[in-house]
């Protein structure tokens, strides 16, 4: 019954069978199809959307193979590279991602001003994800975080907080384009970020990380509206 429903050989002779990859952190629509692919090869991969910051604290506790990552160090500017050196000087590598476009999705209009004002209600992401840190570095700046309606409702992926503007139940959120248009919103984009994946060095040799990286740098072959393939893509950088 178990595997009817899809569940990764977990209760097998009275004890729990670990999947071959366990996926967590940041929320991303490609991530999803290269662990579908994965699947579709035979390998059991259990993922779970947690943020940036909850990936690297399952890694942490080794609770996750792979945390799948986007947070912006305010100090450097740079993504992802100065959190990994900082918080594992030894265990955890760094690969390079990609890129994403990431803006802001809404129905009908959108300014800054009308969200600062209260005028526009936010769908929120949730504490410890990287959208999540980008919204709230965006509003501090402007000095209008208190004021905006929505501020404390947390959605965990993209899609949740996209579902509850194209619903009508949030008039604005941040997310990348493609769940944007998935939900057939209307998108701002502010730029770009980089999506990393830190790994647990113990799994660097298992086949089912050699498929994962073979399916990561295999992307680089299409063009994916609002993603991007820099040449390092699949490369460790730490």
């Amino acid at each position: 019954m178990e595997e009817r429903f899809g569940i990764n050989k977990l209760f097998r002779f009275g004890g729990v069978e670990r999947a071959d990859l366990v996926v967590m952190g940041s929320h991303d629509l490609l991530l999803e199809g290269i662990l579908g692919d994965l699947r579709g090869k035979g390998i059991s991969v259990e993922a779970h959307w947690i943020g940036s910051c909850g990936g690297l604290l399952s890694l942490s506790l080794g609770e996750a193979d792979i945390a799948g990552i986007h947070l912006l160090d305010s100090r450097s500017m740079d993504y992802n590279v100065p959190f990994v050196r900082e918080l594992f000087p030894m265990g955890v590598a760094l690969f390079r991602g990609y890129e994403r476009e990431i803006g802001w999705a809404y129905r009908d209009r959108f300014s800054i001003d009308e969200l600062i004002s209260g005028k526009l209600r936010l769908a929120n992401r949730n504490k410890g994800s990287g959208t999540r840190i980008l919204i709230d570095r965006i509003l501090s700046e402007l000095g209008g975080r208190a004021s905006v309606r929505g501020y404390r409702s947390e959605y965990f992926t993209h899609s949740s907080a996209c579902e509850a503007v194209a619903r009508g139940r949030a008039d604005v959120t941040m997310t990348i384009r493609p769940i944007a248009e998935s939900f057939s919103l209307r998108f701002s984009a502010i730029g770009w970020e980089r999506y990393d994946f830190a790994v647990k060095e113990e799994i660097l040799e298992k086949e089912a990380f050699s498929e994962f990286l073979r399916e990561l740098t295999s992307k680089k072959d299409f063009s994916i509206a609002g993603y991007r393939f820099p040449e390092d893509t699949g490369a460790r950088i730490l």
